[in-house]
């Protein structure tokens, strides 16, 4: 597992297990989350109880409205940061997960999350968690060869 970010060695850290979500459209563009001005794969953490996959397709429901099919994990990484909600500090323990909209006709149930196009450049440069850029480049990498 590949881990990102800053560990404060004075710092106590809880695991959260996450599941995100990587799909391209058609003319290459990336599905991505616009929230608080900064870019997320869609997903998020995986509740006591759900499955990595069962979190996953919750947590797209919640922020784009979609319905998807898993088709692969293509990593799992670390990402030391604080929760915005808790101010815990955690290591987000992310699935990555290649998929494809099955119905884009769903409403997103969180407000203050946006659906965004992105191209690989815009969504490196705003990107909030540089586990996810990196998880965008191996599957951007895993299609150029499929």
């Amino acid at each position: 597992m590949k881990q990102f970010g800053l560990r404060e060695s004075d710092q106590i850290y809880i695991d959260r297990p996450s599941a995100y979500l990587i799909l391209f459209e058609e003319d290459g563009k990336l599905v991505s989350v616009k929230h608080r001005e900064m870019y997320f794969l869609p997903g998020g953490g995986v509740d006591e109880g759900e499955t990595v996959a069962e979190a996953l397709h919750r947590e797209v429901m919640e922020e784009i409205g979609w319905t998807v099919r898993l088709e692969s994990e293509i990593a799992v990484a670390g990402q030391y940061a604080v929760s915005p909600k808790s101010g815990l500090r955690v290591n987000k323990i992310s699935h990555f997960y290649l998929g494809r909209a099955i119905n884009r006709e769903g409403s997103a149930t969180e407000p203050d999350h946006e659906l965004s196009l992105t191209t690989l450049e815009e969504f490196a440069y705003n990107a909030a968690h540089e586990s996810h850029v990196w998880a965008v480049g191996l599957a951007f990498e895993t299609l150029k060869h499929r």
